[in-house]
């Protein structure tokens, strides 16, 4: 199976300032309240097909279920807009170094009007010149923000030439319970200041579905250093209660209804960028996953280990 598409990705980036309501202001930082307008868009004309499908029933992968039905791809033409985004975000002087900070970022389907108000990367927070920023609210992982950087067009999930289903998932089944590249809720985050060209951040966040013997929770951190056209990453993260794994194999062989069963996924990678002369950019990414959980069933799943690898090329040809 396999899917055409002609894509035309505008990346319209917006970043429109408005409303700088300054009073007083800092000569060094502007004024003391900014409210800014920002956003991309990625109008697509897709036309998918599919051809050949795995017959009924046919055994697939030891992980995965054999089809029991036909391929649902239907060719036709289609008129999409993955990942296209619209926000609004400020900032408000508390201090000499201290400001209060927020942001509310909407999916933005050009194509219909059943747009979902902020479930983006939406937070509110503080932001200490020396001490770093503490956001609270609903964001991206920095397992997420801080690897695989020169994705396609800016895109790096939720768009079928992004690489995040191959690159921070297992390869089998469909839940985003196995996946690292999430976008978490109910997440307290802090990223320290830039120093000598290091940069870190750390991130927890909850599921808020606590029970008698479990606690779903995530653990992301990551750390980074730039200096000149080079770019160095590690992160690490630890999903708690996820079942990254049973959640994505047959009912047969899955814990999750199990309550004596707990589960810990972890990941972890390493990325390096090069920009050759501000118009080529070249990305290495390696990331290896494992799924755990401590199964007393035989026949449930027990663990799953994966690696990963993506080498980009990003190209400007020229100044305009």
């Amino acid at each position: 199976m396999h899917k055409k598409a002609l894509v035309m990705a505008i990346g319209a980036a917006l970043a429109v300032q408005g409303a700088l309501a300054a009073k007083g202001g800092m000569a060094e930082d502007g004024p003391d309240s900014v409210i800014e307008l920002y956003g991309k868009v990625y109008p697509e004309i897709v036309r998918p097909h599919g051809r050949n499908p795995t017959d009924i029933g046919t055994p697939v992968a030891t992980f995965a279920a054999a089809p029991t039905g036909r391929s649902a791809i239907i060719e036709r033409n289609e008129v999409e807009s993955s990942n296209s985004r619209f926000g609004v975000r400020g900032q408000e002087k508390l201090g000499p170094n201290l400001r209060a900070i927020f942001q509310l970022e909407t999916e933005f389907h050009v194509d219909s009007n059943n747009s979902r108000f902020a479930q983006r990367d939406s937070f509110v927070g503080l932001a200490h010149r020396n001490f770093g920023t503490v956001r609270l609210g609903r964001m991206d992982t920095p397992f997420k923000s801080y690897g695989d950087e020169t994705s396609f067009l800016g895109i790096s999930s939720g768009n079928f030439v992004s690489t995040s289903n191959v690159l921070r998932k297992p390869g089998f089944g469909t839940s985003s319970s196995s996946s690292f590249h999430l976008r978490r809720q109910n997440m307290v985050d802090y990223e320290t200041p830039q120093f000598a060209g290091f940069q870190g951040e750390v991130q927890y966040s909850t599921d808020e579905a606590d029970t008698a013997s479990r606690r779903p929770h995530v653990w992301s951190g990551a750390v980074k250093w730039e200096g000149g056209p080079f770019t160095v990453s590690l992160a690490h993260e630890k999903h708690f209660d996820l079942f990254g794994g049973s959640r994505n194999v047959p009912t047969a062989m899955s814990n999750f209804t199990d309550a004596s069963v707990r589960s810990r996924d972890k990941a972890t990678q390493v990325m390096v960028k090069w920009n050759i002369n501000k118009a080529h950019t070249v990305e290495a990414d390696f990331i290896q996953k494992k799924y755990d959980e401590n199964a007393t069933v035989n026949g449930r799943f027990q663990s799953y280990k994966n690696n990963a690898y993506e080498l980009i090329w990003a190209a400007r040809w020229s100044n305009s």
